[in-house]
């Protein structure tokens, strides 16, 4: 049983504020201190929201050891997605400032030609420290001829270093080529047929698939077709759950109000019924479900955008109604699946949550 303020229709199991340190020893029969978790760095939520509740070995690990190896390989990924992610996004600010400044759709190699001269005058205060990348962007653009599209450029360029990193963990793990393991999720649609931006969204799977095993995680058996007291029966037993989907402050125009009760010192925040939602042409996100009040129909969940310092009061936790989650649900992947008629729909065989089977003994 996981330790909780429960009910029988309420639950509310969120792990520890902050992370443990990871420069003291494990100490099975005493908890590591807790020191602050840094918020989302580049696109890695789902790294972030899975070491909510997978152990955590770090440098006190014996070096050497294969979970440690493992370890520090999913970390590796997660550093280079970090460092290709932020020049991404400069250069995406750098192509909206100039469709701004010119007053065009889209941002062709024409328009480029024209304005690459004058850049200096064109780029905005903000994005003047990257001036010279910049006109090395604009030199690579012109100098090719697949796309006439800057912005579409610049995102097939960083899905496909996206890509490569994928590759050395996938390949290592599966032992099959990205090309093969993405064949076998793309509905028998080639490599060549597929866009760069669906090949890594295809990889994600094996992505998940990797870290699960790498992580000693497993899928719940939780179905959102279910009742919510089933889902409460889960974080029971199992504590919270990681899950994804179009959850959290991101995809909101409107910041959260704050509830005024607290539970377990936790600030607990939600969104006004009118609150306008803005999904298009968003990623999925992953966080971490860690209550339910099934009276209420609540489901409350942390988002690792939010950094968490050691002590519980600092630890921000969101809620939604369980009919707006399952709105918002994706299957583990980020997938989501409709019918014949377009309707949202939740199959069987797929799986929706992850949880660790031995939090919280084998957490700190």
């Amino acid at each position: 049983m996981v330790p909780s303020t429960q009910s029988r229709n309420f639950i509310f199991c969120p792990p520890p504020a902050g992370k443990p340190n990871p420069r003291l020893p494990l100490d099975p029969a005493k908890p590591r201190e807790r020191v602050e978790q840094a918020a989302v760095k580049g696109n890695n939520c789902w790294y972030y929201a899975l070491n909510m509740i997978r152990q955590r070995y770090g440098k006190a690990e014996k070096p050497g050891s294969e979970r440690r190896k493992l370890e520090l390989m999913v970390s590796r990924v997660r550093k280079q997605v970090t460092d290709i992610y932020f020049p991404f996004q400069l250069q995406s600010a750098f192509v909206t400032s100039l469709s701004k400044k010119y007053d065009v759709h889209v941002v062709n190699r024409a328009t480029t030609s024209l304005i690459r001269d004058v850049l200096p005058s064109t780029v905005s205060a903000h994005l003047a420290e990257v001036q010279e990348q910049s006109i090395e962007l604009l030199k690579s653009f012109c100098s090719q001829q697949i796309y006439d599209d800057l912005a579409k450029f610049v995102a097939d360029r960083y899905y496909k270093a996206h890509i490569e990193i994928y590759r050395q963990l996938l390949e290592s793990i599966f032992d099959k080529k990205i090309e093969q393991l993405c064949a076998s999720n793309s509905e028998n649609r080639s490599w060549e047929q597929l866009t760069p931006r669906e090949r890594l969204a295809f990889l994600a799977v094996d992505r998940t698939a990797a870290v699960i095993a790498i992580y000693d995680v497993n899928f719940s058996s939780w179905h959102p077709d279910q009742p919510l007291h089933n889902l409460l029966k889960e974080l029971e037993q199992h504590g919270p759950h990681v899950v994804c989907g179009f959850f959290g402050p991101l995809y909101y125009e409107q910041a959260p109000y704050s509830l005024q009760s607290k539970i377990n010192e936790r600030t607990i925040y939600s969104w006004k019924r009118d609150a306008t939602r803005n999904t298009v042409d968003c990623h999925p996100h992953t966080v971490v479900i860690v209550g339910v009040d099934v009276e209420k129909a609540f489901v409350y969940f942390l988002d690792p955008q939010d950094p968490s310092g050691p002590h519980n009061k600092d630890q921000k936790v969101y809620v939604n109604s369980y009919e707006k989650f399952k709105s918002y649900l994706t299957d583990i992947c980020g997938r989501r699946f409709v019918d014949d008629d377009g309707k949202k729909t939740f199959p069987e065989k797929i799986h929706y949550v992850i949880y660790n089977p031995n939090f919280p003994s084998n957490y700190f």
